[in-house]
């Protein structure tokens, strides 16, 4: 900790601001609506197929994004026992950020090859 106590401030403040980002996942998923703090826009809504016998889409949670930081917020067990049973049944699927991550990475090799001169232009 330094004397000033900085770190600790900014600690509590990213503290309040992800705790206001998971109590509105709770909104969204009751209410269908969503209030997101000065500078962040709603990207995706995340949702998830749940009760592999009688499939109901629920909404789980939020991407947000504001320019300096991206927020994944879920929402935990809503109803008990309902939701926490639902839980082990989430049909899983391949996020988009997966397949950007991955050209990234074929973006990286493509330009190190280049820089190495293996790659001719």
């Amino acid at each position: 900790m330094n004397p000033s106590g900085k770190r600790n401030n900014l600690i509590s403040e990213e503290a309040i601001l992800l705790a206001a980002f998971s109590y509105q996942t709770y909104l969204l998923f009751f209410n269908g609506t969503i209030t997101l703090p000065k500078g962040f826009e709603l990207m995706y809504i995340i949702h998830a197929d749940v009760n592999i016998e009688n499939p109901t889409n629920e909404v789980f949670g939020f991407i947000a994004e504001s320019k300096k930081q991206n927020i994944i917020a879920f929402r935990g067990s809503a109803s008990y026992p309902t939701d926490l049973i639902a839980a082990y049944d989430i049909l899983q699927v391949d996020y988009l950020l997966k397949r950007v991550v991955k050209l990234l990475e074929a973006l990286h090799v493509y330009i190190n090859l280049q820089e190495t001169n293996y790659l001719k232009n």
